[in-house]
């Protein structure tokens, strides 16, 4: 699994190296933090010392490698950068509602503000989303449409 983890982060900063700035659709998907492999945050596995926040730190360390390459490749500010998991932590360590809540990071091309929204999402309702996105409609309108609670008033 460390190997197959490994192989993965060096295709995906190949990719991203080369990858011209407009144009692309590129999804990567790594299984960090993740068992069998319990990650530190340099990297090393080790199942005897390693905890939930020490993979996060591995995983945010390869995340930030890959936005690191995009911008050193110029492809960063041309890109939607989209962060997520398929699950959250699955241990006995945090609160129910804890375990369920994923992280949803997204930095549409040119950036933008960032925003923490509290409203709980099906990633299957971001399939109209992005159809809009994609169509040339305005992303604030679109993230209005998909979290009207937390749009201003």
């Amino acid at each position: 699994f460390l190997q197959l983890t490994r192989q993965t982060e060096e295709i995906v900063r190949g990719h991203l190296a080369g990858m011209p700035p407009t144009g692309q659709l590129f999804v990567s998907f790594m299984a960090i933090p993740h068992s069998p492999a319990i990650f530190l945050p340099d990297g090393t596995v080790d199942t005897m010392r390693a905890t939930y926040d020490s993979q996060l730190r591995y995983a945010d360390k390869v995340a930030g490698g890959f936005l690191e390459t995009m911008k050193a490749n110029g492809t960063y500010d041309a890109c939607w950068v989209i962060l997520t998991s398929d699950h959250g932590h699955h241990g006995f360590d945090l609160p129910y509602e804890q375990h369920r809540r994923v992280p949803f990071i997204v930095k549409p091309p040119g950036g933008g503000h960032a925003r923490l929204v509290d409203t709980p999402l099906n990633l299957w309702e971001l399939g109209p989303f992005f159809r809009e996105v994609v169509g040339g409609s305005d992303v604030a309108a679109c993230l209005a449409k998909l979290f009207p609670e937390e749009s201003p008033k």
